[in-house]
């Protein structure tokens, strides 16, 4: 591939528009979820299905169940999506997520850091 269109197709992959969100983990036999957001759901939805695949738990604080549950006792649900506006920077970007997230009815707020936000609610 020449330099002109490796040029082209990175302008093209950093001009579309990221598509981000609130997401759940949930752990369907207790019911116990993490809430938490995301400026890359596709990447976000990828990680944990590695994460399933390899037995890796994606989260600290779902440590305990998926090692006594498995992997396979969590599932990842999108509750809403918001796509990134034309111009909008990664912070303000980030922090319209965290509105949606807020939104969500009261529970533990954990200040922590995985590979998509900082900010988490637990169930």
């Amino acid at each position: 591939m020449d330099k002109l269109r490796k040029k082209q197709l990175l302008k093209s992959y950093k001009a579309r528009p990221s598509v981000g969100g609130v997401y759940a983990i949930t752990n369907v036999v207790t019911g116990k979820r993490i809430h938490s957001i995301t400026t890359d759901l596709k990447g976000s939805r990828n990680r944990f299905v590695f994460a399933q695949q390899m037995n890796s738990c994606v989260h600290p604080q779902l440590r305990d169940d998926w090692a006594r549950l498995g992997g396979q006792s969590f599932r990842f649900d999108v509750l809403e999506t918001l796509v990134q506006k034309e111009g909008q920077s990664d912070g303000d970007f980030r922090t319209s997520l965290r509105r949606y997230l807020i939104s969500y009815p009261p529970g533990h707020l954990l200040a922590g850091m995985n590979s998509a936000m900082a900010l988490h609610k637990v169930y």
